[in-house]
């Protein structure tokens, strides 16, 4: 019973604790609630945006604040349903960094965009959290706050930009930059300043400012920099010479500011030096050239004056008083309008007003002046004006230069021009004649008359006459029969169109070229001495005319004339009227012939249909045509291609005998490379075409080549297959087209020539003359306008401007003396050369020794002028490209031949390798060979070159 009591009292005691218990752990519950509460009204009241994950980082309860910003319910962002709030950029990496810190179960931390609600603005924030663990160390959750960076991100981006910038201004500056910190050590130094120093960024650090700057610099500079620590400066500038690494001394602008705190105290300074070294040693420089030419001006050679503005003559120099021939005390305080004549009054008042007046300087012109003897010369002038303190116009100041001599060769340029104007004339007739005989070539058809009056109508194109007719002789040479006369004879002419027949013994005008048998050619009819002169009634007006008589085998055929040319008829017109007549008469002759074979072959055949004794006959008086006429014709067997037959113009024109046609084969009638060529003529006309060929070379048994057209057709021969060709001599001819295109190609390289020797003159002008004269037109104007202000700078200028005149005007006289040397007038092609061998003695070239040995004083201009350019090139080949140490130039005279030999022991040169390359030798032979005479360049490697030309004193036709 005692026992069973005692339970029950620790019982009642047992269930007293408890219930203690339980109202202690209901009162800790339930302010553990009040405690929650107050910690979330906390936490929903701080401005960051906070949360609340589970271990799987899923959103369980987010702050208020959260809500409001970002616009999400509480169901919204549960779970990963927050991520929606961030920038689309930023979730896998978001998403990545969650997951390495579960993995890690470390701190996590976070920047990443939220959008703003609000506006839609996303917005920069630092995001934090801490992993929570219960008892055993496991985690159950993650608490973590989210605060704007927005701000701070922005000014991190602009400080780095703006140190971005400022980097590359340091770095990449177009000037040399230090920075030294308040004890006066070196803090860094951009690469353009190592640069210039030949330093390393480290080494100039630890020599400082003074290690590197030059003592006296360094002694007299160092109070201004303490004036500037103490802060009685807040910047200074000087120049300041440097040391280089390598010893060299600079000099350096530099220029050095206090850099401040916020505080307004001294942190350093920042230096900034420009390399001024090449300005220094151009203003040296500048200074010796203004002492140089200050002397020169004392030997310059322009004419200088001064003017007042009421155009009273106040100063000038000694080539200007020279060059008018007065003395001193005539010339000061004439009008400048004494000395100019009349005519040129008004221009010039006219350029002072609407040129110096206005612009302060005119335009260079010509104009005339008139020495005190009278003597009127040709002067360029260029006018200036100057202006006092106020601006207003004080006097003009002028340079003016004798251009006599530059008039003279301008003359001389334009008369060349001149000359080659009418070789390019020469040379478009040369082809329009060519042109003229190939079109006459096609009209082997046409009616005669047509083809006369076609080749008369070329001819009077091509002489540039205004009339013309063509006559034909007779066999006798007795009766002249005009069958043409040019369209614009007819046009202005009233006597009968047609034939008109004249006896030859008593024709005026048009028999002349038949009864002297020779080209007639009066220029002025008036004056002329014809033994029958006059023309028929209402003929037009003659002026001029030209009269050419066309021969074959030493009988006349043909008289051509033109007339009423605008300028004189000359070799040229004789040449083309020529050869365009021989043409026209070939062409004939080939019609004439063509024309009787077509009518012997018809005759033949309606002949043999009628009767077989007459087609002997007529076979008899074809054979002696055959054997008779002058071309050649020739029969060859179509199979075995050999002359079977041929007459006796073909053996003359090939040189052989009729013994030896058995051996005449394709392979020795004609040069290897044309038989190909030949055979396949042959396959042409064995198709049963009639073939034409011109120009066919024919090897002549004697060895030499003539050329011929030939005509082939097929025909029955001894009633074999065969073919008979037609052969007409056109060696003249050929000839005549080859001396022509050599004429052509000789012409165009004198013009390339020439247009080669006006490049390298326009060359010199630029880059001599011209930059002369544009840098004395500087220096006036510096005068002109420091004349007041700066009489000695002025003084200077004046002086370097009339140096650079007198370079000019000594060019000019070079430039002159190089297109054709005055000398070369005045005294004659031997003192000419003698110059010219003194002036290339004078460039310290190799020795020159020339030897005249000659009997002539003095020759045509264009032979001079030809002898002078030879040893001119020659000598100038010589002495720039053979490294020779002596040459050798002389001059003899052979009976009516000039000899000139130009040699040096020099480097020699291939004279195949040349040709096209150097203007100057092949000038030689073009020259050489145009005045009629023999050029030979002989030359090897390392064994020197020989020039020797040879040309006729009396010029050749």
């Amino acid at each position: 019973m005692k026992e069973h009591q005692a339970t029950s009292q620790e019982l009642f005691a047992e269930l007293a604790r408890l219930r203690e218990r339980v109202a202690f752990l209901e009162e800790s519950q339930k302010a553990m609630q009040e405690s929650e509460e107050r910690s979330r009204r906390l936490v929903d009241m701080v401005p960051q945006l906070m949360g609340w994950t589970d271990a799987n980082r899923g959103i369980v309860q987010c702050n208020q604040r959260w809500h409001e910003y970002t616009g999400q319910t509480p169901a919204e962002s549960r779970g990963f349903g927050w991520m929606n709030a961030l920038h689309p950029d930023d979730v896998a990496r978001v998403r990545q960094r969650i997951e390495e810190t579960r993995a890690s179960q470390s701190l996590y931390e976070a920047e990443y965009r939220v959008r703003r609600a609000s506006d839609g603005v996303y917005r920069w924030h630092l995001a934090r959290s801490v992993p929570m663990k219960d008892k055993d160390g496991g985690i159950i959750g993650w608490l973590g706050c989210i605060t704007d960076i927005d701000d701070r991100k922005m000014a991190e981006a602009a400080l780095r930009a703006s140190e971005q910038r400022f980097r590359k201004v340091f770095e990449e500056g177009p000037i040399g930059i230090l920075l030294v910190d308040v004890t006066g050590r070196v803090q860094r130094s951009n690469r353009l300043f190592c640069e210039m120093l030949g330093y390393s960024e480290d080494e100039i650090i630890a020599l400082g400012p003074r290690g590197i700057s030059h003592p006296d610099d360094w002694t007299r500079d160092y109070p201004i920099a303490a004036r500037l620590w103490r802060g009685e400066l807040r910047s200074y500038r000087l120049e300041r010479r440097y040391i280089r690494k390598d010893g060299r001394v600079i000099t350096g602008r530099l220029m050095v500011s206090l850099m401040l705190d916020a505080e307004k105290r001294p942190t350093g300074s920042i230096g900034m030096v420009e390399d001024i070294t090449e300005q220094k040693r151009a203003e040296e420089s500048l200074r010796l050239s203004e002492v140089k030419y200050r002397r020169l001006h004392q030997s310059l050679m322009d004419a200088y004056v001064s003017v007042g503005m009421d155009g009273r003559i106040q100063d000038f120099n000694d080539c200007y008083r020279t060059m008018l021939g007065f003395e001193a005390e005539e010339l000061l305080g004439r009008h400048y309008t004494e000395i100019t004549p009349e005519k040129w009054h008004r221009s010039e008042a006219d350029i002072l007003e609407n040129q110096v007046l206005r612009n302060g300087y005119s335009d260079a012109f010509e104009k005339e002046y008139r020495r005190k003897d009278g003597t009127i010369f040709p002067v360029e002038f260029r006018a200036f004006l100057i202006r006092d303190n106020e601006g207003q116009p004080a006097s003009m100041w002028a340079i003016v230069r004798d251009i006599t001599d530059r008039k003279r060769a301008e003359e001389s340029l334009q008369r060349a021009h001149h000359e080659l104007e009418q070789r390019l004339e020469d040379i478009r007739l040369n082809e329009a004649r060519l042109e003229a005989v190939l079109q006459l070539g096609h009209m082997t058809e046409s009616p005669l008359k047509e083809i006369t009056d076609f080749a008369l109508e070329q001819a009077v194109a091509l002489t540039q006459s205004k009339i013309g007719y063509l006559a034909f002789m007779n066999d006798e040479e007795t009766v002249l029969t005009i069958h043409s006369w040019s369209m614009g004879a007819m046009a202005a002419c009233d006597i009968e169109n047609g034939p008109r027949a004249f006896q030859v013994a008593t024709a005026g005008l048009w028999g002349e070229a038949a009864r002297r048998r020779k080209v007639i050619v009066v220029n002025d009819y008036a004056t002329s001495n014809l033994r029958k002169k006059g023309t028929p009634e209402g003929h037009v007006p003659l002026f001029r005319h030209m009269h050419v008589p066309i021969f074959d085998g030493g009988r006349i055929v043909i008289v051509a004339g033109v007339g009423n040319k605008d300028r004189d008829y000359d070799e040229s017109d004789i040449r083309q009227m020529t050869l365009l007549m021989e043409g026209t008469w070939t062409l004939m002759q080939r019609r004439r012939v063509q024309q009787e074979l077509h009518r012997h072959q018809d005759d033949l055949e309606q002949l043999v249909r009628e009767r077989t004794e007459e087609l002997r006959q007529s076979r008899d008086e074809l054979l002696t045509i055959y054997d008779q006429i002058t071309d050649g014709i020739a029969v060859v067997d179509a199979e075995k291609i050999r002359i079977v037959h041929a007459n006796s113009g073909f053996y003359r024109m090939v040189g052989y005998s009729q013994e030896d046609i058995g051996s005449l084969s394709v392979e020795r009638l004609h040069p290897p490379e044309f038989c190909r060529t030949a055979l396949d003529h042959f396959e042409a006309v064995q198709k049963g075409a009639t073939t034409w060929a011109d120009n066919v070379p024919f090897v002549r048994k004697d060895g030499g080549l003539v050329y011929a057209d030939v005509v082939t057709s097929p025909i029955c021969y001894n009633k074999r297959n065969c073919w008979i060709s037609f052969f007409h001599d056109v060696t003249e001819r050929k000839r005549a087209e080859e001396s022509l295109q050599r004429d052509h190609r000789t012409l165009k390289h004198l013009l390339q020539s020439s247009d080669h020797e006006r490049q390298l003159i326009a060359y010199e002008i630029h880059d001599e003359l011209a930059q002369q004269l544009a840098g004395a037109i500087m220096q006036f104007q510096a005068y002109a306008h420091q004349k007041q202000q700066q009489p000695e700078v002025a003084e200077k200028a004046f002086d370097a401007g009339m140096a650079m005149l007198r370079m000019g005007h000594n060019e000019t006289r070079r430039l002159i003396a190089g297109v054709r040397p005055p000398i070369l007038d005045e005294e004659g092609v031997v003192p000419a050369i003698i110059h010219l061998v003194n002036e290339e003695e004078r460039q310290r070239g190799p020795k020159i020794a020339f030897r005249s040995k000659v009997g002539f004083d003095r020759l045509s201009p264009i032979l001079e002028n030809a002898i002078y350019r030879i040893v001119q090139e020659g000598l100038t080949n010589a002495c720039k490209h053979s490294r020779s140490n002596a040459v050798k130039v002389s001059l003899s005279q052979r009976g009516d031949n000039v000899r000139i030999k130009i040699q040096d022991w020099g480097i020699g040169f291939d004279t195949r390798a040349v040709q096209g390359k150097r203007f100057g030798l092949v000038g030689i032979r073009h020259r050489v060979r145009l005045l009629g005479g023999r050029c030979s360049i002989r030359s090897a490697a390392g064994r020197g070159t020989r020039i020797v030309a040879e040309l006729p004193l009396v010029e050749r036709g």
